[in-house]
């Protein structure tokens, strides 16, 4: 995502930088981005959405940034402390960017994505200009800090009857540390008796300190920056790839994925889950629109899909897919548990399931998962919808398998659980697996997500009724300055519109996205 400056209308030479998307300007578009999106894209839409970053310290639209002083001491490699929090939320340059489009044109409904670690290149953001790849800058620094993890208000009180994972670390009355021993892919929920052995369902052990400094990992699909593929490194490592200094630095290690179950990372992407839930449950500050749900993602861009999963297994015991599901499973459990806590005043929320999608991830993961979210009174999503749906779906209902398998069923089994649970959530949502191809009416694989034309029929008829489109093919099916738009449009745009009215099946929103997500390659 760019947003380090505000949009407006304006002409651009050959490319445009609206503060919601990256444009390759196109000849016989007049170079015009942002005018076209107001123009032609926002009356056809009842939503918008956003991603809203965790971190601000390498995007000046995200939302917390660390302590300065201390991260600068820290990556000088010598003691330091005061690491253990973050400035106080900061949602003012985030809410400018959404109020360009939003104000005063716009009256429709708008929707956020918690984002914790981001998905994309991110090209154009410090240090992840010069990666190979996928590369992170929605984790704060801070979170990888000695001092955020070894003490200074880590870890935090213990609480009576709450949900913890296997190996979280609290502290008592006294200040003394306690780590759960419940087990490592366990979980329990604490008593009234205080973290001392027996506590509920908890078991706790006495602990000199909790100095589980939190690890980011790497792989060939998600490799950071100048992080060695592969290996789990933290602040003490020296395995990072500058030949000159092979000691990882903060903001090295927040390029990579955090391994999520530990409490470094969970515990701070809880707090911030809090802070922006609390924020717009109190008081919308779009006094033109309706917030209709905030997407609780866990990990990357906003949604519950497990990267780099071999290096991620690797972090449990025993390392097989049965103990990668449970603890993984705990800890999705544990974040919507938090979050739906943390809301007042009506506000909804939605979770993206995740699972079928690779030998990692199987159904019945996404099944698991959207049993949890709906437990907590979430609404899904899934943001994998593809034309090879309608071929996995034809095979076989009930999916068993996942993609390249003879019955991998729908994406994230979305078919399954949207018809599962239509009577308990309001918001059934897709999002494309990437940009859509108009050329592609059939269900062949090397042409997917497809077009529109085949998928939103198909998704209709199986209870999905939000649709995350993304801007580019809303321009092909609104703006005659696209140009695809003059041979699509007319078919694009009827197939929106069939949607929306519910054909052939329930009442469907359409959803227009300013912001790039999902399987887009900036975010």
């Amino acid at each position: 995502m760019s947003g380090s400056t505000a949009p407006t209308p304006t002409n651009c030479a050959t490319s445009c930088n609206d503060g919601g998307c990256n444009w390759t300007a196109q000849s016989d578009n007049n170079k015009e981005c942002y005018d076209d999106y107001v123009n032609y894209v926002l009356p056809h839409v009842t939503l918008l959405t956003w991603d809203i970053p965790w971190s601000k310290d390498a995007v000046s639209t995200g939302i917390v940034k660390s302590k300065a002083a201390c991260l600068s001491t820290c990556n000088s490699g010598t003691p330091c402390s005061g690491c253990n929090g973050a400035l106080a939320a900061d949602f003012s340059l985030f809410e400018t960017q959404v109020g360009y489009y939003t104000y005063p044109t716009y009256s429709g409904n708008i929707g956020f994505v918690l984002s914790h670690v981001a998905n994309g290149t991110n090209n154009g953001y410090g240090q992840c200009s010069s990666a190979s790849g996928f590369c992170n800058v929605h984790t704060p620094w801070y979170v990888f800090a000695p001092a955020w993890a070894s003490g200074g208000g880590f870890p935090p009180a213990w609480i009576a009857n709450t949900y913890y994972l296997g190996g979280q670390f609290v502290s008592d009355s006294f200040g003394a540390v306690w780590i759960n021993t419940t087990s490592p892919s366990g979980s329990c929920t604490s008593g009234t008796s205080g973290p001392s052995g027996s506590d509920g369902s908890c078991a706790w052990s006495a602990s000199a300190s909790s100095t589980a400094q939190q690890h980011a990992i790497s792989c060939s699909s998600y490799p950071g920056y100048l992080l060695t593929q592969g290996l789990a490194a933290n602040f003490n490592s020296s395995t990072c790839g500058d030949p000159l200094n092979p000691a990882c630095t903060l903001s090295q290690l927040a390029s990579g994925v955090p391994v999520f179950q530990e409490p470094a990372y969970y515990l701070a992407a809880q707090a911030f889950d809090n802070q922006v839930i609390a924020h717009y449950s109190t008081a919308n500050p779009f006094t033109n629109n309706k917030i209709l749900y905030i997407r609780v993602g866990t990990v990357v861009g906003g949604e519950n899909f497990l990267w780099c999963n071999t290096e991620q297994q690797g972090r449990v015991t025993p390392s097989n897919s049965t103990q990668m599901q449970s603890v993984f499973l705990n800890f999705t459990n544990a974040m919507f548990s938090n979050a739906a806590a943390s809301t007042s005043n009506g506000m909804q929320l939605m979770a993206a399931t995740n699972g079928g999608t690779s030998s990692a991830q199987k159904c019945d993961w996404a099944d698991k998962m959207g049993a949890q979210a709906v437990g907590y009174r979430f609404h899904l999503g899934s943001e994998g919808l593809t034309n090879t749906d309608l071929t996995g779906f034809s095979n076989g209902r009930v999916c068993t398998g996942q993609v390249g398998t003879s019955n991998p069923g729908c994406s994230n089994d979305w078919c399954n659980l949207a018809s599962a649970y239509q009577g308990q959530t309001a918001f059934r949502e897709l999002q494309l697996a990437g940009i859509s191809d108009p050329t592609c009416v059939g269900t062949d694989s090397s042409c997917k997500p497809g077009s529109l034309t085949v998928i939103l029929p198909f998704a209709t008829q199986n209870h999905a009724n939000v649709f995350e489109l993304f801007a580019q093919d809303l321009f092909t099916a609104y703006n005659p300055n696209w140009t695809l738009n003059a041979t699509y449009g007319s078919a694009y745009a009827a197939a929106i519109a069939n949607a929306a009215a519910g054909i052939p099946a329930a009442t469907s929103q359409t959803q227009g996205n300013v912001v790039i997500q999902g399987g887009a390659t900036q975010q």
